[in-house]
């Protein structure tokens, strides 16, 4: 069909040397062709039989490349991608970020056993009424007994349990009681004396029947406010852990009470 259409062109050159075959007339020309002999324009364009893929002479080959595979046409089979001629099992691998698992401590854990107390005797034996002052931190958990500017005693304490319960800033020794009892915290015993519920507090519990109030031994207690909140001996267990008051060792809080009088200065700080 090509060639029925290179000799139109060939004829229409020769009758009109000044003139070309219109494109539209060649194009019309090849589809009445294509249709007069029951073939697409793709078909007509196939490789004759016995030869197949090879172009005949004067075959446009742009037609061959737009011919439709086989369905049983062998599919390529995919090749792993390969960077700068290395193989693929020599293809570098990215780094991989290790995410390290922390264990949460334990509550127990995050408590530290609180420094003891220091004393320095050559200090201590200088101490008298008039030069003695306290200062407590309660971000440290510690008092300081002075004498002047020199410290004479650096004990652990424990301070309220909420922030704010036991009050900053600077206060006078009140009161001073040896053998003080809380009138807020403490047990219910019965007639025998014997505790029948303990740790109560007079503002949440009442007394079951039979049984009377008993506080909470305080002893060497040091007034600070005549809201209750005052220095004195009782359990440290490491962090804040009292309604309000300073709780200190026994032995120096015995050692603070005998050197110091009322009126005598403490400042509590951060």
């Amino acid at each position: 069909m090509i060639r029925v259409l290179y000799k139109i062109d060939q004829l229409f050159r020769h009758l009109n040397p000044k003139e070309k075959i219109p494109v539209w007339f060649l194009a019309a020309v090849f589809m009445m062709l294509s249709v007069a002999i029951g073939a697409t324009p793709i078909q007509a364009a196939e490789s004759p039989p016995g030869n197949p893929g090879t172009p005949f002479e004067g075959q446009d080959t742009r037609l061959i490349s737009r011919v439709p595979q086989p369905a049983n046409a062998k599919k390529k089979q995919s090749v792993p991608l390969e960077i700068q001629g290395e193989k693929p099992s020599e293809m570098p691998s990215r780094p991989v970020k290790r995410v390290t698992k922390f264990r949460q401590k334990k509550a127990t854990d995050l408590i530290h056993t609180q420094e003891p107390p220091v004393v320095v005797p050559r200090v201590l034996n200088q101490a008298t009424f008039q030069n003695v002052s306290l200062f407590l931190s309660l971000s440290r958990q510690r008092i300081y007994l002075k004498v002047g500017e020199e410290v004479a005693i650096d004990s652990p304490l424990s301070s309220g349990k909420v922030a704010g319960m036991t009050p900053r800033g600077r206060f006078t020794i009140l009161e001073k009681d040896a053998d003080h009892r809380s009138s807020v915290y403490g047990d219910f015993v019965n007639a025998e004396g014997e505790v029948v519920r303990s740790g109560v507090s007079l503002k949440i519990d009442a007394a079951p029947s039979g049984t009377t109030y008993r506080g909470a031994p305080m002893r060497w207690f040091l007034r600070l406010t005549w809201q209750g909140i005052g220095m004195h001996a009782g359990y440290l267990p490491g962090y804040p852990a009292s309604h309000g008051c300073i709780r200190l060792p026994e032995q120096i809080a015995k050692m603070i009470y005998d050197r110091v009088r009322i009126g005598t200065l403490v400042v509590v700080g951060e």
